[in-house]
């Protein structure tokens, strides 16, 4: 039989709170870094992929990025080397930013199903801001 959480002032009871808010603040700073790093980033990232549209989309987007979260990133406007490329080009910006342990999770619009780009357009930060001119 397992016991139950404490949920009375012991020690244990306190120790176990203080751990579950570290992790939500360990979180937090983790999504704030992510969400840095790509706002900082994304200006570099277009004067090295200048045909490039780059979209933020995921947990990080959401603001509900968790410790372990990835970076989801949407690209368009490159073949599939290039994309490779590009896929390097945020590892090596996360591992700059001290995010090493953060992997990239980068699609090319032009691969995913039309449903997926659109809620991506419509829910992911884009760059450069301009009107999207078609895909």
């Amino acid at each position: 039989m397992t016991a139950p959480i404490p949920t009375d002032d012991s020690a244990f009871a306190a120790t176990w709170r203080a751990r579950r808010e570290a992790e939500r603040a360990s979180a937090q700073v983790h999504a704030q870094a992510l969400a840095q790093c790509v706002v900082s980033g994304a200006a570099a990232f277009l004067d090295a992929f200048p045909s490039a549209t780059l979209w933020l989309i995921g947990s990080v987007a959401a603001g509900t990025a968790r410790a372990d979260s990835d970076l989801d990133l949407v690209v368009s406007g490159l073949d599939a080397t290039a994309a490779l490329q590009a896929e390097r080009w945020w590892q090596d910006r996360l591992r700059h930013d001290g995010l090493r342990r953060t992997q990239v999770d980068l699609q090319r619009g032009e691969e995913l199903p039309e449903q997926w780009l659109s809620r991506a357009v419509r829910s992911g930060r884009r760059w450069p801001e301009r009107a999207m001119e078609g895909r």
